[in-house]
């Protein structure tokens, strides 16, 4: 997934009635969606780090 689809799934599930709980959920959800790409800060270092590490770690179940 890239990171818009990442955004609407997180944004999708915040609008379900976790918006009625509080009101941080929205972000929350969002932050928590794009997550698993935060990997994707390696390109901007070398592209060697960035395909050893690319869909990796972050991905998987830690």
């Amino acid at each position: 997934m890239d990171p818009l689809a990442h955004t609407l799934a997180g944004a999708t599930l915040a609008e379900t009635r976790l918006r009625d709980w509080t009101p941080l959920s929205v972000p929350a959800l969002i932050l928590g969606a794009n997550a698993p790409d935060i990997d994707a800060v390696t390109m901007f270092v070398s592209r060697d780090l960035s395909l050893g590490c690319r869909r990796g770690w972050t991905h998987g179940v830690l």
